[in-house]
Parts: C-alpha cells; structure tokens; sequence
C-alpha cells in the first residue's frame, strides 16, 4: 500500500530502510532510496553526489561509456548519467523520476528536485473513490530536501506545485501510452 506508515521491521527490531518511511514495493522512499556505489580508479574521484538516478538509466549510461550509438527510441525512460560519475557536471542530470507500484493499475508517484508527488489513487470500477476521507483519495507532496522520511504531507501549503506536478505526471503517462488512434 502506498500509504503504509513507518518502515518494514522485521521480528527483531531490525529496520531494513533505516529511518525511511516505506517498504519496496511501495511509493515512499523505503523503497526506491538506495545507494549506489561506483568505483573506476582514475576516472570517478571519490565523493558524494545527490544526482537522481535509477536502474533504467544503465542502459543509455552503458552505451555511452562504450561510445555506442543507440536508436532513439531504445530506451526512451534511460537517461545517461555518465557525467554525474564522472563528475563533468553538478547540473540535474535527469529532472524528473516516475516511481510505480507493482499490481494492477498499480499507484504512482513523481520526483523533481526536492519534491515528490504520490499521486492520488486511480479511480475503478471495482474501487470507486467514494469515500473522501480515504487517505489515497487525494495527491500528497513531500519536499524530501526538508523531509526524507515523508512525515509532513504539504500539499495544502504548495497547491501550485501539487498541480504542477500532476500535470508533468500525466504528460509523461500520456507520452508513454503514445498517440491515440483515430
């Protein structure tokens, strides 16, 4: 659930997220938040980076580290993030991160920058929302540069953002559905 308060513990108090909110599986950062560790002597300089990235990323990062040319439309969600371990560039590399839920329709979520919207639960006809007090009935917005443990839902006090961020969530799910036939 995408909902699920604090983090899986196991029987004897072991905290496998540490102090994340969130399990994998789900749309807090319990379960998408993991180090990544890269080691290339003379190439990666030793250090830290906030850089946003994810698994689907190897793909364009591989082929660009072996200088091979890709079709463009190989792996339209990779983003090569080469420069970020290189350390060529402190810019964003890659702006925005769609997370999703395993099941069907599954649950979603969207990081940009510091933010991270969990969108609101899709409406069924096996699950209408007709209950508006439901917790999934509606988006919640985290800022996790202020937030990594996602205690403070603050949706009501960026409703421009909320918007903004659902909006960019639906371009993207638009794009990937690709056009409509006529």
């Amino acid at each position: 659930d995408a909902y699920q308060d604090g983090a899986a513990e196991d029987t004897s108090g072991h905290r496998c997220n540490g102090a994340l909110r969130g399990y994998k599986g789900g749309l807090f950062e319990g379960g998408h938040r993991i180090p990544f560790i890269a080691r290339w002597k003379g190439h990666i300089e030793p250090g830290t980076s906030n850089q946003l990235i994810c698994h689907v990323d190897f793909s364009a990062t591989c082929a660009a580290l072996l200088s091979r040319p890709v079709q463009r439309d190989a792996f339209p969600d990779s983003v090569n993030v080469l420069p970020a371990f290189l350390g060529t560039t402190q810019q964003p590399i890659r702006h925005s991160l769609v997370h999703h839920t395993g099941g069907f329709p599954g649950r979603l979520a969207i990081r940009s920058g510091p933010w991270k919207l969990i969108a609101a639960a899709p409406r069924s006809e096996k699950a209408p929302r007709t209950q508006p007090n439901r917790p999934d009935a509606r988006a919640i917005l985290f800022n996790l540069a202020d937030d990594p443990q996602e205690k403070r839902d603050v949706s009501g006090e960026y409703p421009d953002k909320v918007r903004e961020l659902t909006d960019l969530l639906q371009q993207i799910r638009g794009a990937a559905q690709g056009p409509k036939e006529r």
